[in-house]
């Protein structure tokens, strides 16, 4: 399997592609009532050639696009954003041309490089794809070796209250006992603000939906419980459950119970189709290979590659004489190893590493040795003449060539001096402004008793650092500083850090002396729930400006200048080019 690796990754391109051309197709297909080629939208001259674009060339363009970008010019506004676009593109090729871009050895070689890719996908296409078609047998087939993957979870609904005051559940049970409906009470307590956890829905108080028995380690309590129930029947007790420092007391009612089950079959086939489809293309391409392979007497000679290729620093003496595969077609075709070594260091710049290991040089020896069997089959049936295989060797050709010109262009001319950065820097001063922020020691507890036992031992001369290390060993700490590795730490606080129901908070925190500690327990409320908060000032930092010092000040400053710079070169060069071309255009030819 490791020798198709190659062709299975192409299989998995060619599939995105046919469902880009396919929608590309049906986008086009519909009958226009005017000659779109007669609709001039733009026109440019270059080197005395004169060049214009129809609504049809531009609509065409338009279609060779991503899907999401076919979407951003669909509309009339869209298009003509794009149109000035899409002529810079094209005098970047022109311009590129006239530097003799186009002899670049580099390019030439990237370009070629994806012809051969294009020519397998497009082999692949035609001896895969085309002879693979699962039958309706192949499919039982497959559901029936994959019965157990089809299986359907047992699940439950239940009708849920769940809060976090002990007092409410009681209450509330007490309630239903008495007749009194899980539903409706569910709905008053969630327009009471009062609903947490499990039931908690706004839309539909009480409704949890359907959930599994695995559907949550940290509910996990409360649905074993669930599913241990009839449909109907109403817990006798209160469920009590600790989750994250806060403790919930639910009650609830079985609705309804789906026991597990499998899928039948035609509520699967069309999950099961991909994968039958993807087996058999599996099963085609080793074949395919095996029988490209067998004919063509395809020999490689893994032995032949020394030890010495695997450290990358010593060039092998008399590389290009060791030949490491070879076969027939249309006359005997040898791959050196040093065809080999370079082929891998056109890869990446990683690709050198990667291979130092010496089975995946052999691997990698197959798959080349495959590949170019497939490149001399894609040539024989002379599929590089493809109208479809030209046009996008074009496009790919363009893209690198314009590519090319914007580095030389504006990558390379893009320089940012010292002078540069500190005038972006004063010029943007204002957004590196740090507000005024308090840093605090504080202890949030859920209970008002517990909160003045704590308060009357720090006022008896106990530190609060240490006390907010035993309450967090405890887990009785919530809110802010109950970050269990620097307990009561705060970390620092801004003015508008919490939201506005806690202002008196904060208010209070920046009010203090730095070293004071609060006169008395604060109560705050949070989502209608009250806690009781003891806090010491540690910190106070007046607002400032960052300055250039500032590692990553300096970081965000220089990338932006450099991006400044880069979009002054780029419209220059646009401006040059479109000013050289005597660019025209007449958007209001765009139709709606």
């Amino acid at each position: 399997m490791k020798k198709t690796l190659i062709m299975l990754i192409v299989l998995a391109a060619i599939d995105i592609m046919g469902w880009q051309i396919t929608r590309s197709q049906q986008t086009d297909s519909v009958t226009e009532s005017v000659d779109e080629s007669q609709i001039i939208l733009a026109g440019y001259q270059w080197n005395g050639r004169k060049f214009e674009i129809s609504l049809a060339d531009f609509k065409a363009a338009i279609g060779e696009l991503s899907i999401f970008q076919q979407e951003n010019y669909a509309s009339r506004a869209g298009k003509a954003e794009y149109l000035p676009e899409f002529i810079d593109e094209k005098l970047k090729v022109l311009a590129a041309i006239d530097k003799g871009l186009d002899k670049d050895e580099g390019l030439i070689k990237k370009a070629q490089d994806y012809k051969h890719t294009l020519l397998i996908e497009r082999l692949t296409l035609i001896e895969v794809d085309e002879k693979v078609s699962p039958t309706a047998e192949d499919l039982r087939q497959y559901y029936e070796e994959h019965k157990s993957e089809y299986v359907e979870e047992a699940a439950a609904r239940v009708t849920c209250i769940s809060v976090v005051e002990k007092t409410l559940a009681q209450e509330t049970l007490a309630q239903i006992k008495a007749g009194g409906d899980i539903s409706e009470l569910a709905k008053a307590l969630s327009e009471k603000g009062k609903l947490f956890g499990p039931g908690s829905n706004m839309v539909d108080p009480g409704n949890t939906g359907l959930f599994t028995k695995d559907e949550s380690k940290d509910w996990q309590v409360f649905v074993d419980a669930a599913f241990d129930m009839k449909v109907g029947e109403i817990t006798e007790e209160i469920l009590e459950l600790e989750m994250n420092h806060e403790t919930y007391y639910l009650i609830f009612r079985m609705e309804e119970h789906i026991p597990e089950r499998i899928a039948d079959f035609e509520e699967v086939r069309d999950y099961i189709e991909p994968s039958v489809k993807r087996e058999k293309k599996r099963q085609r391409i080793i074949e395919w290979v095996t029988e490209v392979t067998s004919t063509s007497g395809l020999k490689t000679y893994p032995e032949r590659i020394p030890e010495t290729v695997l450290d990358q620093e010593e060039p092998v003496t008399n590389a290009e004489d060791i030949v490491v595969a070879e076969f027939d077609w249309n006359g005997k075709q040898q791959i050196t190893l040093a065809v080999m070594m370079q082929d891998i260091r056109d890869l990446s710049e990683y690709a050198p590493e990667h291979y130092k290991d010496k089975a995946r040089l052999e691997e990698y020896l197959t798959l080349m040795a495959e590949g170019r069997l497939m490149l001399c089959l894609a040539k024989d049936r002379k599929l590089e003449e493809a109208p479809e295989i030209q046009k996008k060797m074009q496009r790919y050709l363009h893209t690198l060539l314009a590519n090319k010109l914007w580095k030389i262009e504006v990558e390379e001319k893009t320089e940012v001096t010292e002078e540069d950065v500190q005038a972006h820097y004063e010029a943007h001063k204002s957004e590196f402004a740090e507000e005024e922020q308090v840093r605090l020691t504080c202890i949030t507890l859920r209970e008002s008793d517990r909160a003045k036992e704590v308060f009357e031992s720090i006022q008896l001369g106990k530190d609060i650092v240490e006390v907010a290390k035993t309450l967090s060993d405890s887990g009785e700490l919530t809110g802010p500083g109950a970050d269990p590795i620097k307990p009561g730490d705060t970390g620092y606080l801004t003015r508008d850090t919490f939201p506005q129901e806690q202002q008196a908070f904060t208010d209070a925190a920046f009010a203090m002396a730095v070293g004071q500690t609060v006169d008395d327990i604060m109560t705050v409320s949070f989502q209608g729930r009250q806690y009781y908060t003891i806090f010491r000032k540690e910190e106070h930092n007046p607002p400032r400006h960052k300055t250039l010092d500032d590692p990553k000040v300096r970081r965000i400053v220089t990338a932006d200048t450099q991006t400044e710079k880069r979009v002054a070169l780029t419209n220059n060069l646009y401006a040059q080019l479109r000013d050289k071309a005597k660019v025209k255009i007449y958007p209001d030819r765009i139709p709606d």
